[in-house]
């Protein structure tokens, strides 16, 4: 039944991600900074629903961050606190989801391919400071923190460890980027 449960969840995750690239390749004026601002401008509580929505929905496709907590800035340039309560809650949600669903999605077989790799990364992760490798790698825009959760869910660390620590540089990241994108603002 276990088998039947992944294979399923899946396709799932393989329909969601072909779906998004369908919609950017035949709609990309769906994916519009324009079309975005229009849909969520008209109500905060319409807007914060759809951001929360699209970290979740983004974080299984590999699509950063960075540019939706930007575009809610610019949306809601009074709401600063609350955009980042709503982008850091949404950051997080998808990041325990990723992190819990990484089994089920039979990320670790990637990981397989490649040991020596595999037994570095784990090391480090479950060292002492494996704590700070999360949180640094959660806020440094370079790394793909999604891949990140993936990689810490297959590898099955310690789930309390992991989400303070993705958390914690989740929050810097979102602070960084709102209160950033806010001084940019009122300087144009």
């Amino acid at each position: 039944m276990e088998g039947l449960s992944k294979k399923y969840l899946r396709i799932v995750w393989l329909t969601l991600v072909i779906g998004v690239l369908a919609l950017y390749y035949f709609f990309p004026g769906v994916f519009s900074y324009d079309y975005l601002e229009q849909l969520i401008a008209e109500d905060l509580l319409l807007g914060s629903m759809l951001i929360f929505g699209i970290h979740i929905v983004r974080s299984f496709t590999f699509i950063p961050a960075s540019p939706l907590i930007v575009l809610s800035v610019v949306v809601f340039p009074d709401s600063p606190w609350f955009l980042l309560l709503v982008n850091w809650l949404g950051m997080s949600l998808s990041a325990m989801m990723l992190f819990l669903l990484s089994y089920y999605l039979d990320f670790n077989q990637f990981l397989e391919k490649k040991p020596k790799t595999t037994a570095k990364i784990t090391h480090r992760l479950n060292s002492p400071s494996g704590f700070w490798y999360i949180f640094i790698w959660s806020f440094v825009p370079v790394f793909s923190s999604d891949l990140m959760c993936f990689i810490a869910g297959s590898l099955k660390l310690r789930f309390p460890q992991f989400i303070l620590a993705f958390s914690m540089g989740t929050i810097i990241m979102c602070g960084f980027y709102i209160y950033g994108t806010s001084i940019i603002q009122l300087q144009f």
